[in-house]
């Protein structure tokens, strides 16, 4: 029998944590695309924050993010989405 940490699969340590938010993320973008495509913006909004609040350089949220809401009308904000979405994507993300 396996006693202690790796019993309990405590091995991974951060790179299993880290791993694991980024298929989250990937799997609840996903789901997002799905609504904007049939119009739930405000769902789809949520739904791209709450990827990016689980992996903050997941670029592909960040852009969809960004489209929808420049398509609302915050200028502001899209531009600093924007920003971030070509740094993501041109490999400067930190």
């Amino acid at each position: 029998m396996i006693t202690g940490a790796a019993g309990r699969g405590g091995g991974r340590g951060r790179a299993g944590a880290a791993g694991r938010g980024t298929a989250r993320a990937g799997r609840a973008t996903c789901g997002r695309r799905k609504a904007n495509a049939s119009g739930r913006t405000d769902e789809a909004e949520s739904c791209y924050r709450k990827a990016l609040y689980l992996e903050p350089r997941h670029a592909e949220a960040v852009t969809h993010l960004a489209l929808l809401v420049e398509r609302r009308g915050a200028e502001d904000e899209a531009k600093v989405l924007w920003s971030r979405a070509r740094r993501l994507t041109a490999g400067g993300a930190r």
